[in-house]
């Protein structure tokens, strides 16, 4: 088990059904987003080493952060987006878990959050959610 693998595992989860998460054109940003013009909900993922912990037979445990950010277009009150993207969230964090329990890797709850923004003036908001991985490699 790579991170790599665990991140694609995580994105095939968010770009298919029933999310159909397109990923953002720009992986560091969605301020280059032609102002959200599709209802679709665009994604960036990005996955960070936090700690390794040495085991023996040449393996060790490594905990990575996965971050999700999602983007997603409103025109109206920012209050149903915001729970709609809440809703998203809970959905999305259920489906990584119980990949997990079939992937090789677990989802610890001890560091996962979920958070709403909407950016000044912009006509979409950004949810975030970081889910703490943990999953054994062999070095």
């Amino acid at each position: 088990m790579t991170s790599q693998t665990v991140l694609d595992r995580v994105r095939s989860l968010v770009t298919g059904s029933p999310f159909y998460a397109a990923e953002a054109p720009d992986a560091l940003s969605f301020a280059r987003m032609p102002d959200m013009v599709s209802d679709q909900d665009f994604v960036r993922l990005t996955s960070a080493t936090v700690r390794t912990v040495g085991g023996h037979s040449y393996t060790e445990e490594v905990f990575d952060d996965i971050e999700c950010v999602l983007g997603r277009r409103y025109a109206g009150d920012p209050r149903e987006v915001q729970h709609g993207l809440l809703t998203t969230a809970q959905s999305l964090t259920s489906a990584v878990v119980r990949d997990a329990t079939e992937g090789d890797y677990s989802v610890t709850d001890e560091g996962r959050r979920a958070e709403v923004e909407a950016p000044e003036g912009a006509s979409y908001a950004l949810l975030r959610v970081v889910w703490p991985i943990s999953y054994m490699r062999t070095l």
